[in-house]
């Protein structure tokens, strides 16, 4: 679903958010023709690629500071933001099969087949429901409550509902054992959560480093009881981010 942006909530919406994951942002106003043959395409695609990007929506009308700030002359116009700068963008009225092609160039179309992952995916609390319901677990019963447990946390889900997630894997005898020991500790700690959701953000180095130093203040003998908060980070970065390689070398150099 696209969110509306204003000037109140384009930095967290949008610019912190494009560094998680690609954000499209479509300049509109509710007199332009184009903008609304323009709209429901958009709409389409981002079902399509099942939340590999975002759909932003600024109503040139009510934002005239926005609109101002990126130069909009003519719209529709629409621009992807990718860690915090524009990426591409285009005017006016394109065709869907083009418009798909332009998000391809920068983003990779996730398609979930698995209805316990897609519901994991975009409703988690709803996934916990349904496996409580159901007479017999699916076989990856852990994975998919692994998944929604790491999606409620980004959506900014609440600690107890977190929790409740967490505690339906198994303690021991689990592929996801470690990890509920390990979140069950740390999403108790001050400002845990929020830490994790503004990871993909612009704050990321900020809150790796508050990690890094607990580590680094602690005597050699003792790193390993506090370096969990840190641990707990590396499964909220994305695989393919240059950090996650860096801090996992810090990490390994004061452990060892």
């Amino acid at each position: 679903m696209a969110i509306n942006i204003t000037e109140n909530n384009f930095k967290e919406k949008v610019v912190d958010a494009s560094f998680e994951k690609p954000v499209l942002v479509d300049f509109w106003a509710e007199w332009c023709n184009p903008c609304k043959v323009l709209s429901p395409v958009l709409d389409k695609l981002e079902k399509e690629f099942a939340g590999a990007f975002i759909l932003a929506k600024v109503n040139t009308e009510e934002s005239q500071q926005l609109a101002m700030l990126f130069k909009i002359n003519s719209i529709p116009d629409v621009k992807l933001i990718v860690q915090g700068k524009i990426q591409d963008q285009f005017t006016g009225v394109k065709q869907e099969k083009d418009i798909r092609v332009f998000l391809e160039k920068y983003i990779e179309k996730i398609v979930v087949h698995d209805p316990y992952e897609k519901l994991a995916l975009e409703k988690p609390l709803d996934l916990l429901k349904k496996l409580k319901s159901e007479k017999e677990s699916p076989e990856k019963k852990d994975e998919y409550l692994w998944i929604a447990f790491k999606a409620l946390v980004k959506k900014g889900g609440k600690k107890d509902d977190c929790i409740s997630i967490l505690k339906e894997i198994p303690d021991e005898a689990s592929t996801f054992s470690k990890e509920r020991l390990l979140f069950e500790k740390f999403i108790e700690e001050k400002d845990a959560l929020k830490n994790l959701q503004d990871l993909n953000g612009s704050k990321k180095i900020i809150i790796l480093d508050k990690y890094l130093s607990v580590i680094e203040n602690t005597p050699y003998n003792s790193r390993k009881d506090v370096k969990d908060p840190l641990l707990a980070c590396f499964y909220f970065l994305n695989p393919d981010d240059e950090e996650l390689f860096n801090y996992r070398r810090k990490l390994s150099s004061l452990l060892f």
